[in-house]
């Protein structure tokens, strides 16, 4: 009886150092991986914001010399970014120690809009 047990996990011990087939990563996954990349790329702040609305203010001035079709957009872009951050500046969100009894959440006030779009635009 004892040989045949050894057998067999002598067998699986053999099986295992088959790899099997890697499956391709769903397409949930590199979803995820990509945002994750992307979230890096945001500003933590309205502060960076403007100071990134500036950048492409200038890099605005600089290209619409040479092509006007692609500095107007360009300047667009930086304008409106600008007044994004200068909006945002004023709805930092607060800190609100949440209520809890016995380590259950008590009282769940729903968040305002103004703070689910601060903590959408920026990652801080």
């Amino acid at each position: 009886m004892p040989e045949k047990y050894e057998r067999e996990i002598d067998e699986v011990l053999r099986q295992m150092k088959f790899q099997p087939r890697r499956r391709r990563p769903s397409f949930r996954l590199w979803l995820r991986r990509t945002r994750e990349r992307f979230s890096r790329l945001r500003p933590s702040s309205p502060g960076q914001l403007m100071l990134i609305s500036f950048g492409l203010g200038i890099a605005a001035l600089f290209l619409r010399s040479y092509s006007p079709r692609w500095g107007t957009p360009l300047g667009t872009i930086a304008i409106v970014l600008f007044i994004l951050a200068f909006l945002t500046s004023f709805m930092r969100p607060g800190y609100r120690p949440q209520k809890r009894w016995r380590g259950y959440l008590v009282d769940e006030t729903p968040t305002p809009w103004w703070e689910k779009l601060y903590r959408w635009l920026y990652r801080g």
